[in-house]
């Protein structure tokens, strides 16, 4: 089957093409040619941005929250601390990190956040569904990502560990789209959540770099095309995955709505609003299919990674029937081509996963009713409870915990120092035993 990001193509494609990843189009590539990677096809346009284009974003990190850490020189929950308690105008780089985020936008419409709240309120399951299967797993075939999963421990360690981050995203996306549009101005949960991921994010880069990361070969960590396409996957791939699970397309206005609230995000996240894709539906959709031609391209690192995330929730078990049924259900988000490059085992179709996609199916089509406002209702409740839990669970300390082990990344490398040759190291992993570059 296509990727379901594959949208309809109105006129006849007379050829498709493809060429490698970090690569421009080839010269017969023009306007209105057909383009297939992993599955996944689509027209080229004027909107469509070429390797040349969206190399320099690789060198590219968060200027503002840059220098904020090397002002605290602290661990990024250190940095967001002294950003947040800072003051706009101060003259520190921590206030002209706060100063900027606090700034709202020209374009920003707060009713329209609101509304996208609500969109992701509404479609809860089908939304968890697809950042899960599509979004987090099919986005491990991005080597050049995974290299700085690896690389800090995050989502690459043990599987309860993994579980405990999975959950920490979930309560970050909590905090972002619950409470309204005002808990993503200055002083709100949503708005300081945003500035402590972005701290985060910041370390990672520091800590990294003095460990002699090489940016050549991988791009700065968390660049801003990094920073993109996580945005897109959290964004437009959530609507084409919605769509995808409940058999009709998300109306026009909610679509805009949503992808507001995440070009709203994605400033406070500290993506340049130059390079944010997120205005349009068309715009979004152009930029994550040239980010897809761009770095998808799945390694031995983006195998391990979307198995181990499978495996995860059965306690790391990847031969199980649970975990089958899980990498059906990732295989039938994500489409066979880009299954086979990440190496999942192909199953006999369940009844599970049949049971799975009926159920989304009819709460789609209930959503999507007169009934759909009490759905919205309903899984805000369950929201705010698993907060809610999850705070008296953890008492006293940081409401959610995304932390990744910058400090010690060779500790978490799934590679051991010294085994396999050169050349093997400095591609899976460019640290060496004592945490200086490798090789």
């Amino acid at each position: 089957m296509d990727h379901i990001a594959s949208r309809r193509i109105d006129a006849p494609v007379a050829s498709w093409h493809s060429w490698d990843a970090f690569r421009d189009p080839p010269a017969e590539v023009q306007l209105g040619c057909g383009v297939a990677k992993y599955g996944q096809r689509f027209v080229w346009t004027k909107l469509h941005l070429t390797a040349s284009q969206l190399a320099p974003l690789r060198l590219e990190g968060d200027a503002p929250m840059d220098a904020a850490t090397a002002e605290v020189a602290g661990s990024g929950r250190e940095v967001g601390a002294a950003v947040l308690r800072s003051s706009p105008g101060d003259g520190t780089a921590c206030g002209a990190c706060l100063a900027a985020a606090s700034e709202l936008p020209d374009w920003v419409d707060l009713e329209r956040v609101g509304r996208g709240q609500k969109v992701f309120q509404r479609y809860l399951p089908h939304v968890s569904v697809t950042l899960f299967y599509l979004s987090l797993v099919g986005g491990f075939s991005a080597a050049v990502i995974t290299k700085v999963l690896f690389s800090t421990g995050y989502l690459a360690s043990s599987p309860r560990l993994v579980m405990r981050r999975l959950l920490d995203t979930g309560l970050f996306l909590f905090d972002v789209c619950l409470d309204g549009p005002e808990s993503l101005r200055p002083g709100g949960r949503g708005f300081e959540c945003c500035l402590e991921v972005r701290a985060l994010h910041a370390s990672v880069r520091a800590r990294l770099a003095a460990r002699g990361w090489d940016a050549a070969a991988y791009g700065v960590p968390v660049n801003q095309e990094d920073m993109v396409v996580t945005l897109l996957a959290f964004s437009y791939n959530v609507l084409v995955g919605v769509e995808f699970l409940k058999g009709s397309r998300v109306g026009e206005e909610e679509e805009g709505d949503y992808l507001h609230l995440w070009r709203y995000l994605g400033h406070l996240l500290g993506v340049r609003d130059e390079h944010n894709p997120c205005a349009s539906y068309a715009a979004a959709k152009a930029t994550l299919e040239s980010i897809v031609v761009h770095i998808l391209e799945p390694d031995a690192d983006s195998k391990k990674l979307a198995r181990a995330m499978l495996a995860a929730p059965s306690g790391g078990d990847a031969t199980g029937y649970a975990f089958l049924t899980r990498a059906e259900l990732c295989r039938y988000m994500v489409g066979d081509a880009l299954a086979d490059a990440l190496d999942l085992p192909v199953a006999p179709p369940s009844l599970r996963v049949k049971l799975v996609r009926l159920w989304l199916a009819a709460v789609g089509v209930a959503i999507d009713s007169r009934l759909g406002r009490l759905f919205g209702i309903a899984h805000a409740l369950q929201m705010r409870a698993v907060r809610r839990l999850h705070g008296h669970l953890r008492s006293g300390s940081k409401r959610h915990d995304v932390a990744a082990t910058v400090d010690a990344p060779v500790a978490t490398c799934p590679y051991e120092p010294g085994a396999g040759d050169a050349r093997r190291r400095r591609t899976s992993c460019p640290y060496a035993a004592d945490g200086a570059p490798g090789g």
